[in-house]
């Protein structure tokens, strides 16, 4: 996964920029567009619901919405706990949805996800004795970004 290579790359030596991380998210969102038909289909707004009915407009939304997330949650990586603790609530959240509408695939995915993150929190929180880093920080947003794109192209 490109994204998760470039936080360990830049956790290890420092020499990735962000841009050159935004665009290894993206490399990644487009991975998961192809090889998971992981896209957005809608997102209740109106005027732009009418434009993702365009395969561009879809393509760019969809890397733009799993390149921000990813990010988004690297950047709430900088206290002990907090980035594992709300990914633990997300994918607590998702995994009820997707079992509530029968799709025990995703769901277990997100029961593993939380499952790993319970016990990253016994060591993070509140000594910080280990760290997820940019490799763990964008593997996550990544994670929850495709599963909560594909709960709405599955459901």
């Amino acid at each position: 996964m490109p994204a998760f290579a470039g936080g360990i790359i830049e956790d290890l030596t420092k020499k990735i920029g962000p841009l050159q991380r935004l665009f290894l998210t993206f490399v990644a969102a487009a991975a998961g567009f192809y090889l998971l038909d992981g896209r957005l289909i809608r997102v209740d707004i109106p005027l732009i619901d009418n434009l993702l009915v365009f395969a561009p407009i879809f393509f760019i939304l969809t890397l733009i919405a799993v390149g921000g997330i990813s990010h988004a949650v690297n950047i709430i990586d900088g206290y002990n706990g907090l980035a594992g603790m709300i990914c633990l609530l997300i994918f607590g959240a998702l995994g009820y949805v997707l079992f509530s509408i029968g799709d025990v695939y995703l769901a277990g995915i997100c029961i593993m996800f939380a499952g790993a993150l319970v016990g990253f929190l016994i060591w993070n929180y509140p000594k910080g004795r280990i760290f997820a880093g940019d490799g763990g920080a964008y593997l996550l947003g990544f994670a929850i970004a495709e599963i909560s794109v594909l709960v709405d192209t599955h459901a």
